[in-house]
């Protein structure tokens, strides 16, 4: 496994021990062993922190609040009133790939950031769309994210030979190492950069950091302003879960990036 293949499998891995569900798991678990060498207060307070801090992270409030912090921090506008740019640049990481059972790739949650890219097109904000996106993992006999996404913005009616693709970046920094070849291969300079609110603060840094002149078209907006009984905001529940860890993979990518030298 060279350089790069070690640090996408670390930077995989490593964060699974600061989410919320390992923490309980880590603390429940040393807490029971403890328990059983007759250590039973300690033993007790450590099942209690974990369960605690299960409680709190599986909240939807703690969720929203995280998940939000990040949304909030670059504004959406309707499509027409973007300004242009030279190119629309789609961030992958919004199908899955067509690996068995699938005979075709399927879209998942984050897919939008394809129809919202075909808008912006269709909107006149830019002539031409970048897709980066290549594989986390290398997958036998199956293409880059890339090509696939192109194929279903054919399917949303962009011509495709307005959509260039870069199959080679695993991950965010990659990403905006290989689109900023791309745009001074083609002597572009400005670019609409499409991906989730979640996402866009530590995407836009990154791509902020090698010189780009980028504007901001965030989509996939998970936190909406809704009523309901503010009980059910303190229930556990799993979508709370997988929202705070979710944020949380986003902070400690951004924390990671910075120590790294990618983002200033």
């Amino acid at each position: 496994m060279n350089e790069t293949g070690l640090w996408i499998m670390l930077s995989t891995l490593l964060p699974l021990v600061v989410y919320p569900l390992t923490l309980c798991l880590g603390f429940s678990i040393l807490g029971l062993v403890l328990m059983l060498f007759r250590r039973r207060t300690v033993g007790a307070v450590l099942v209690l922190c974990g369960f605690s801090i299960l409680f709190i992270a599986a909240s939807p409030m703690t969720g929203n609040w995280l998940y939000g912090s990040l949304e909030r921090q670059f504004a959406t506008q309707p499509i027409d009133q973007f300004p242009k740019a030279d190119v629309i640049v789609l961030l992958g990481g919004v199908l899955r790939l067509p690996l068995p059972p699938r005979t075709d790739f399927e879209l998942t949650g984050t897919s939008n950031r394809i129809r919202y890219a075909a808008l912006l097109y269709r909107a006149g904000r830019a002539q031409r769309i970048l897709v980066s996106g290549g594989n986390v993992f290398d997958q036998n006999g199956v293409r880059g994210e890339a090509f696939y996404v192109k194929s279903f913005l054919s399917e949303l009616g962009v011509p495709a030979e307005v959509v260039l693709t870069e199959e080679r970046s695993r991950n965010t920094y990659q990403n905006a190492v290989e689109t900023s070849r791309i745009l001074v291969t083609e002597g572009w300079h400005s670019l609409l950069l499409v991906t989730s609110a979640s996402h866009m603060p530590r995407a836009h840094a990154v791509f902020q950091s090698r010189g780009l002149e980028i504007i901001a078209a965030p989509t996939d907006f998970q936190v909406a302003a809704y009523s309901q009984p503010a009980i059910l905001d303190w229930i556990p529940t799993a979508g709370g879960l997988g929202r705070t860890t979710a944020a949380l993979h986003e902070y400690l990518g951004m924390w990671v990036y910075r120590l790294r030298g990618w983002i200033h």
